[in-house]
């Protein structure tokens, strides 16, 4: 090889070694750019309706402490009144001539624990609590906490109604769910295919209006689920426009979670209702992005939770207000629920661009690499030369 040839060698090896660490570079800009990893996120949306699996390994509650105007319970096998102080009966009545007159109360023996059974779930039996004195502040509140929920049980929240009344149901499936409710001193029940034990009732009406007064020996009203489910639906009056009717004060961990039900046709329909906001837990400077209402959300979390769920006005509507947050193995939205395109789980690049630090570290080292190499190769070029 001549003298030019070699030089001409060294001036190619020379430009690809220092080229070398650019090449590089980009191939791995381009593997970090594709490849997303496991990201936690906070998500602040606005629902008509939700299903979740429940998580954790204890039971949980799923509602705690919500306030309504009245509550109604199906899929039960029966519900326990300890110490009631009065219990009366609506009677239909007649005068002396048997002409009938406005039913009257009428008040019923009973026991220091009366039961609501529910002897046949193909009736569809239901029993409603309505208390009958205002409260504190002029209003008609009862309070209910929904619990004993299993892990991996099924849990549906729908919010319906609109300026003045707002309904929420919640459903459990899958095990011994109990409601302990607390609808004021005084309330009345209304029993559908629904019997009360333990009080002298000797014949039973399809249909039943009870009037129960109870007393202050520390009473409590429980709803215990049947073997399957537990379905409750509580009235409240509407949400102020700036104000949201708390549903949950401790976090709801789950498994799984979607905002869809099903249309008319059988295919599923969002219940995303307002623009969604998904924010970077372990990444604050990266910006916050946002889900379109009406798109479908896909998410397959590792670990999160359920931290606000709450009834709230969106315009004239009922709805959901939920925020959770947790480590999405998967999270993906887009306007078909099949596949939703976009993947909101960040990228190896976005986490390395939003660590100043590594940013600077990986700089310094690839130029010292660059100089060191390139130092190497015109020491050595100069020593063959000499």
């Amino acid at each position: 090889m001549t003298g030019t040839a070699r030089r001409t060698l060294r001036i190619g090896l020379l430009v690809a070694a220092l080229a070398l660490p650019s090449v590089v570079a980009g191939v791995a800009a381009i593997w970090l750019s594709r490849t997303h990893v496991p990201t936690r996120v906070h998500l602040t949306a606005t629902v008509e309706r939700l299903n979740l699996t429940v998580g954790g390994v204890e039971p949980a509650r799923v509602v705690h402490g919500a306030s309504f105007q009245s509550l109604q319970a199906t899929r039960f096998s029966r519900v326990r009144i300890t110490a009631p102080a009065r219990v009366e009966r609506l009677m239909p009545a007649r005068d002396r001539s048997g002409v009938a007159t406005s039913p009257a109360w009428v008040a019923l023996r009973h026991g220091p624990e009366v039961e609501i059974e529910a002897p046949r779930a193909d009736l569809h039996p239901s029993v409603t609590f309505a208390t009958t004195v205002a409260d504190a502040d002029g209003g008609r509140h009862g309070r209910v906490t929904i619990g004993a929920v299993s892990p991996g049980a099924e849990v549906t929240v729908d919010a319906s109604g609109g300026r003045q009344v707002s309904v929420i149901g919640v459903g459990v499936g899958a095990g011994r769910v109990v409601a302990d409710v607390d609808p004021g001193r005084h309330f009345e029940l209304a029993l559908v295919n629904a019997r009360l034990a333990g009080a002298d009732l000797d014949a039973p009406e399809p249909s039943e209006s009870l009037r129960v007064g109870l007393s202050n020996a520390s009473p409590t009203i429980r709803v215990e689920g049947g073997p399957q489910s537990l379905a409750v639906r509580l009235m409240l009056a509407a949400a102020p426009a700036d104000g949201d009717r708390p549903l949950l004060s401790d976090p709801l961990p789950f498994r799984r979670i979607a905002f869809e039900r099903e249309g008319l046709d059988g295919t599923p329909v969002s219940t995303l209702l307002a623009q969604a906001e998904l924010r970077y837990l372990d990444h604050p400077s990266v910006p916050a992005r946002s889900i379109p209402p009406g798109h479908f959300i896909h998410m397959e979390p590792e670990a999160a939770v359920i931290t606000v769920l709450a009834a709230t006005r969106l315009g004239s509507q009922a709805a959901l207000r939920l925020e959770l947050s947790g480590r999405m193995a998967a999270l993906r939205s887009g306007a078909q629920a099949d596949v939703p395109p976009i993947d909101h789980r960040l990228t190896r690049f976005e986490v390395l661009k939003a660590d100043p630090t590594l940013i600077a570290l990986l700089a310094v080292a690839g130029w010292v690499f660059a100089t060191t190499l390139a130092a190497w190769r015109l020491w050595k070029d100069v020593a063959t030369s000499a």
